[in-house]
């Protein structure tokens, strides 16, 4: 809790509007204190406008939407967050790019996990790996089994 208690920081509300919360903590406390308002919960009264809009205030000016710093606490363990590359969504090759080294042939190793993956999810929609009367059905449904095995492992 911040320095001040509750009943100070509803006067100092009062008297400041939103200004009056001067950390995080205060704007939590206030945005609290405001969600249990006669004014929120009636939505007929003159006052529920200026209440949601003062919410909405304190946590646009005191909560940002990004996560702070490099480190990100999950299920209450911290673990190294923005500069770790492994956590970083993985840059998209373009579907053209995959398809045209799929054709060339290269080995399975040369495609990361990530393009494993969009290869099989283009070979598993198209029409001649659903039909099997088509004439590629068998060699598209071996691609698509050596696409899965490299990245499941054993026992597949």
């Amino acid at each position: 809790m911040s320095a001040r208690n509750e009943h100070e920081l509803w006067l100092a509300y009062e008297q400041h509007g939103t200004e009056a919360a001067q950390s995080r903590d205060e704007a939590m406390t206030l945005a609290k204190l405001l969600r249990g308002h006669a004014a929120y919960a009636d939505r007929k009264d003159a006052r529920h406008g200026i209440v949601t809009r003062d919410i909405k205030a304190l946590y646009d000016t005191h909560v940002p939407n990004e996560p702070a710093g490099d480190v990100l606490h999950v299920n209450g363990r911290a673990i190294s967050g923005l500069g770790d590359p492994q956590l970083k969504p993985a840059t998209a090759t373009p579907p053209a790019q995959l398809v045209q080294r799929w054709n060339a042939r290269a080995p399975l190793e040369s495609f990361t996990a990530s393009e494993r993956i969009a290869l099989r999810q283009m070979l598993l929609r198209q029409p001649g790996y659903r039909d099997q009367a088509h004439p590629d059905h068998a060699a598209m449904v071996a691609d698509a089994k050596s696409l899965y095995a490299m990245d499941a492992g054993e026992g597949v």
